[in-house]
């Protein structure tokens, strides 16, 4: 029994967990959205929303924190450059989940996350 479930597993060990995670995000703020499963939208929403409020506060501990999160300059370019300033007037909720349609091999439920505000995100 899995008290009070702390995060996703996603069937992967932690560092190849982590890892998909980080390009996942990275695809994120690069392409301002990306379609994946349902869990693992979750789970880099969670992330995703992490790194823009820390982007956002912007102490040299927290850029350190989200270069850390991401893979490579390109994708904190873009966090800081079109994510950052997008985000300036909301508190919280700066990425959205949309249910797509379901995969055909195995049913999967296949979602959309998107940046809010993001040029290329195609989401308000």
């Amino acid at each position: 029994m899995r008290h009070k479930n702390g995060v996703a597993k996603l069937g992967r060990p932690t560092d190849q967990r982590l890892a998909m995670l980080r390009g996942l995000v990275s695809r994120l703020f690069i392409d301002g959205h990306v379609e994946t499963t349902l869990a693992r939208c979750k789970a880099t929403q969670s992330v995703a929303e992490r790194l823009i409020t820390k982007a956002k506060r912007g102490t040299l501990g927290d850029l350190r924190n989200v270069a850390r999160g991401v893979h490579g300059k390109r994708p904190f370019k873009a966090l800081m450059t079109k994510v950052v300033p997008a985000a300036k007037d909301r508190q919280s909720g700066y990425t959205k989940v949309v249910r797509i349609k379901r995969r055909r091999g195995d049913g999967s439920v296949i979602a959309r996350l998107s940046v809010i505000g993001h040029p290329e995100s195609g989401a308000e």
